[in-house]
Parts: structure tokens; C-alpha cells; sequence
């Protein structure tokens, strides 16, 4: 199926690790039909979690690609990892989307924002990519989505509003802007008028959110103001501007396992999130990740111009060598389907090339480059506590020893005993001007002292 630019969105899910992303991500490929059966990471058979390595451990090592059709439009998911150790695949992710959707746990948040969602944020602001929130695991034990909700406010203000909030009995997701229930039964999802009982809750988030929209343009402020009301199409025009700005950070409320809020997401994903820029200016792409495994080589290319059809010819900026394309492949997970052309914004897997990740592909004669990730994003930090840090100066005192940097000498090494020796024998100022000092009191400052020594 082909898609246009207008109905392809980007988007990556970061946050800490077990917060979730990977068990949102087969939530959405179940609610859309791409799989009949609902994986779980515990059994070791989502989507995203293909490699042994990952089943094993249970968590995600490499950014997988999980694209799902909500309603024509393509949603290319990209589910990141989430431990520190493999923060370079983040990276790469964050320079083939539009947005960013941070995985918080309604459990872990309750209190503050795990590390790894603030660094997730640190990231998308680096980059200057729209932030989303998923509030995830909602109708778990101890989980709390309200809690949680005022703990985003109190660390990023007030651009961040809730677009969906769990109903108070946990059977689905009130969705504000369109002022409609999501009811979760099973695998089907009915949409109802919101519940009495959220009835009162819910005209005051509404008000909120509209205040929020309205500071998006000016025309929409003064249509606030006029009526202290905005209507549904200025609210979802209020949150596309505001969440490209990055002056709105919306929040959903979701629980993967069984489903609850997945569908209300998917709907607010294709409403606000910006698409990919439509460009005819030749053909562009952006290799922005390659694997290799026992089935090959796949380069993961995304068009940021014009078209890119199979068979075609296109040179390698960095390598200035032209290269015919293979067959080009729709990756989810694991699984590929064999595709003849991908348009401007899409992301498309091709095989056996010789390319690398951060190449940049054209039609073009002309060299053009893609922002390097260093413009764009924040160079990974190696995490380290204060036991790794004891470790690493321990390491290195010998080395500091023998610095590189030291005047050269011709004479040989003098042992430590030597050195000491020479050192207890030296005599001092204050022994050549001051009378002898009793016995008692000579442990203080004598040559076998370990401070006059370490001075000496």
C-alpha cells in the first residue's frame, strides 16, 4: 500500500527501561490488525524483542521498527532502548522521526521522573523534536495516573496538559479533545459518551486543555477569550501547532497489557503529531541504522526527498561511489515485506548495500550531507556512580606515575624504599633550627611519619 507524506508520522518511544515501550508497541500492532496475537515480553515473543539475546534478558538491546495503519495513515514506530548501555541506538532513532513519545510507569512516577525519562527529555530538546508523554501501566497495582500527571507538571510547568485520562472504573480512556469514552472489551474497543461518574473531572481537564491550545496562536487566544470555550477543530489546531513548537507536551494515559488507551493514542498520534516535510528537490536519503545478521544486511534509509523505487541508482556521498538498489523491504520486528518504491518521509530497509550508518544517498552530483549527530543531539555520557568512579581513579594512579608528559631522564628508576630512605635522612629546616624534641611527642613529625613522608 502506498502512502502519502501527509499520512506518515515518526515516531520513536524512549523512556527508562521496563517502563513499558516495548509492550505499548505490540498493543498498537494488535489494535490495528498487523498481528492476530498479543505477545508479552515475559514469554518472550513480542515483535520488537526478536533477537536471543533480548528474549533472554527480557529487555530491548536495538531499536526495532513496528510500522501499524490507524485509520490510512502510517505510523512508523520505532521502540528504543531504554537501559544507558545502548543509548547510541536512541540517537540514531531520534534522526529518522517527528516526534518523541517518553514511556513514563504510572507507578515509578508517582514520586519523580525516572532518570531515564529525563534524559529521554534532554535528548528530544537537544534535537528539538516534539515531546509526547505516555503515562503507561496504568491500571497496575500502585499505579497512578493522576499522581504521575502532577509529577510531569511540576517538573516541565504548564505545557504539559492531559489529552486522555483513565476512567475511574479502568475499563478505558476518557479522550478530551473529542469528549469521548474509549471502552476497552477484550480485543474490542468501543467509543461511548464519557461516564457520569468522570463527568465533573472532566470539564475541568477540558478547560485546562483549552486554555493550553489557545496559547498556541494568536487567533485562537482571542477566540478563547470571547467565550472561555474553544471548539473541537481549534483544540486539535491548538495542539498541532503547540506540539511542533514544543509549547504543548500532551499526556496519555495507557495500560498495553490489556489494552486500555491504545487506540485513543493512535488517534491523538495521527491528529497532532507533525508529518515528515514534503520535499521534491531529487532524491535524498539518510541511512540512519544497518544491520547485519544471519539473513544479511539491511540499511535503514530514510527519504527525506523525492522518491526511492527499487532498481534505481544512487550515489554515496561519503564514499562517492554509485550504487544500483536491491529490493527494498518494509521491516516490523523481524518480519519484511518486499515494497517497490517509498515516498518522501517514509522509512524503507534495503538490502545488501555497502553502506553505512550516517550516509547520505543521492541523485544527485552535488555533495549533500545530513546534520551530523552532534549538531543535533547530545553525545551519550558513560553512567558512573560513586563505585565505578573509586574503581576508575584507583585504575588509573599507577599511570598517572608514569605520565607521558614528565621530563625524560637519563638516569635509572629509584625504588620507593630508596626514595623514602634519602628522604628520612634528609634533614629539614625545622630540624636544623629547632632544639631536639622529646620522645613522646616525635611520632608527630619524625621521618617514619606517614604524612612527612607523603610530603617530603
Amino acid at each position: 500500500m502506498s502512502y502519502e507524506t501527509k499520512n506518515i508520522r515518526n515516531i520513536c518511544l524512549i523512556g527508562h527501561g521496563n517502563n513499558g515501550k516495548t509492550s505499548l508497541a505490540e498493543s498498537m500492532l494488535f489494535c490495528t490488525g498487523a498481528i492476530d496475537r498479543m505477545g508479552k515480553v515475559a514469554e518472550g515473543n513480542t515483535v520488537c524483542d526478536y533477537d536471543p539475546e533480548e528474549t533472554s534478558r527480557q529487555i530491548t538491546i536495538a531499536t526495532s521498527i513496528a510500522p501499524v495503519n490507524y485509520n490510512g495513515v502510517k505510523i512508523n514506530v520505532l521502540d528504543c532502548p531504554g537501559y544507558f548501555d545502548f543509548v547510541g541506538d536512541v540517537l540514531c532513532a531520534l534522526r529518522a522521526v517527528e516526534c518523541g513519545v517518553i514511556v513514563a510507569s504510572a507507578k515509578d512516577t508517582a514520586e519523580s521522573l525516572s532518570v531515564g525519562g529525563q534524559r529521554s527529555w534532554n535528548y528530544l530538546k537537544a534535537a528539538k523534536l516534539p515531546v509526547m508523554f505516555c503515562v503507561s501501566k496504568c491500571n497496575e497495582e500502585h499505579g497512578d495516573y493522576f499522581k504521575a500527571l502532577e509529577t510531569l507538571k511540576g517538573k516541565y510547568g504548564g505545557i504539559v496538559c492531559p489529552v486522555t485520562i483513565p476512567t475511574s472504573d479502568g475499563k478505558g480512556v476518557i479522550d478530551l479533545v473529542h469528549n469521548v469514552a474509549y471502552i476497552t472489551k477484550g480485543a474490542k474497543v468501543d467509543k461511548v459518551a464519557v461516564p457520569a461518574a468522570d463527568a465533573g473531572h472532566v470539564e475541568d481537564l477540558r478547560a485546562e486543555l483549552m486554555e493550553a491550545a489557545a496559547g498556541a496562536t494568536e487567533e485562537l487566544m482571542e477566540k478563547f477569550f470571547e467565550t472561555m470555550e474553544l471548539e473541537e477543530a481549534d483544540i486539535i489546531e491548538g495542539l498541532k501547532v503547540g506540539i511542533k513548537e514544543r509549547a504543548v507536551v500532551p499526556v496519555f494515559a495507557t495500560d498495553a497489557m490489556t489494552n486500555v488507551g491504545t487506540v485513543a493514542m493512535l488517534q491523538g498520534i495521527a491528529d497532532y503529531c507533525p508529518a515528515p516535510e514534503a520535499k521534491n528537490d531529487g532524491v535524498l536519503g539518510f541511512v540512519f541504522k544497518t544491520v547485519s545478521d544471519k539473513f544479511g544486511k539491511y540499511s535503514f534509509v530514510k527519504v527525506l526527498s523525492g522518491k526511492i523505487a527499487a532498481g534505481m541508482s544512487l550515489r554515496n556521498v561519503r564514499a562517492s561511489s554509485t550504487d544500483k538498489l536491491g529490493r527494498m523491504y518494509t521491516m516490523c520486528g523481524k518480519k519484511s515485506t518486499e515494497v517497490t518504491e517509498a515516498c518522501c518521509g517514509d522509512i524503507v530497509a534495503i538490502g545488501k548495500m555497502d553502506w553505512k550508518t550516517g550516509d547520505t544517498v543521492t541523485d544527485s552530483k552535488d555533495d549533500v550531507t545530513s546534520p551530523s549527530p552532534s549538531s543535533t543531539t547530545p553525545r551519550p555520557t558513560r553512567w558512573s556512580s560513586p563505585v565505578r568512579a573509586t574503581f576508575r581513579s584507583a585504575s588509573s594512579a599507577p599511570s598517572s606515575r608514569t605520565s607521558t608528559t614528565s621530563t625524560p631522564s637519563s638516569s635509572p628508576p629509584v625504588s620507593p624504599t630508596v626514595r623514602r630512605s634519602r628522604a628520612a635522612s634528609r634533614p629539614t629546616a625545622a630540624t636544623r633550627s629547632s632544639p631536639a624534641v622529646p620522645a613522646s611527642s616525635a611520632t608527630c613529625g619524625s621521618a617514619s611519619s606517614p604524612r612527612t613522608s607523603r610530603t617530603t
